[in-house]
């Protein structure tokens, strides 16, 4: 209880404590309340302590416990990576919806951070090729031990700046997934403590237009998808409607629009009609 008190600025204290002690105690939810009575050892308590004080300064509990679970699996997440988001999950779904399945194929994910998508993508497409672009190395370190972690071994990691030249002999890929940059700078001010002050602007913000990286991915993908491929694009709602436009001008038909729990535009699949 006193820990609540402690975190009472917070959006969820009682949820933040239960699974700070589960990280501290090691111990699963229902195993916390069935040894209610059980006695922190001094190590334990100021661990715990020190957690708290740092939960207190917003830190996001992904970053306190190194995990956070996407798809069912749990990432090893730090402070060089952005948290794996529930939204960012649905290009999962679009992928295994629009894609077939039981068939080996080739896949690209564009800038891969933790490695959540490449990784879950490898995982369920298990007969396929997974390779993931990133341009920071500490973000490729950590994809690469996920990929360890969860006995992922058809994912290749390749560290690339998505605006560098492609490749004269560039393969061409039955599908690609990216979730880019997207929140512009003028929303800076109504994102919480939590996200600024933490996680990596690099993979958060872009241009004060919002498309700089979908103009380029616009102008790779025709190149880098076989004729009939998807592009599974995340979406920032707000300029989701200007990033459809910019595909539709381009060499691409629209497969699918989802939106999130909140009924916005979030996920946009998309097949390259380029010959």
């Amino acid at each position: 209880m006193r820990g609540s008190a402690f975190l009472q600025a917070g959006d969820s204290p009682t949820l933040d404590i239960e699974c700070l002690l589960q990280f501290v105690l090691q111990m699963r939810k229902e195993q916390i309340y069935t040894h209610f009575q059980h006695t922190l050892t001094r190590r334990q308590r100021e661990q715990l302590q020190a957690l708290l004080a740092r939960r207190q300064r917003d830190e996001p509990i992904a970053y306190l416990v190194g995990a956070k679970e996407f798809y069912g699996r749990s990432f090893h997440v730090d402070r060089r990576v952005l948290i794996p988001r529930p939204e960012t999950e649905q290009l999962i779904v679009a992928a295994k919806k629009h894609l077939p399945a039981g068939t080996r194929l080739h896949l690209l994910d564009i800038g891969t951070g933790s490695g959540c998508l490449a990784i879950t993508l490898a995982l369920e497409f298990k007969h396929s090729q997974v390779t993931a672009w990133e341009i920071d190395p500490d973000a490729l370190a950590i994809a690469q031990s996920n990929a360890r972690r969860l006995n992922c071994n058809n994912v290749t990691f390749v560290q690339r700046d998505m605006f560098a030249p492609l490749p004269q002999t560039a393969t061409h890929f039955d599908g690609i997934v990216a979730n880019p940059p997207y929140i512009l700078p003028a929303e800076k001010a109504s994102l919480p403590a939590t996200v600024l002050n933490y996680e990596p602007h690099t993979a958060l913000f872009t241009d004060q237009h919002g498309l700089l990286y979908y103009q380029r991915l616009a102008a790779i993908a025709p190149d880098l998808l076989r004729d009939g491929g998807l592009l599974c694009l995340e979406l920032n709602p707000s300029t989701a409607a200007a990033t459809e436009a910019l595909f539709l001008a381009s060499a691409f038909r629209t497969i699918a629009k989802e939106h999130d729990w909140q009924g916005l535009s979030r996920t946009l699949t998309l097949a390259n009609t380029k010959t």
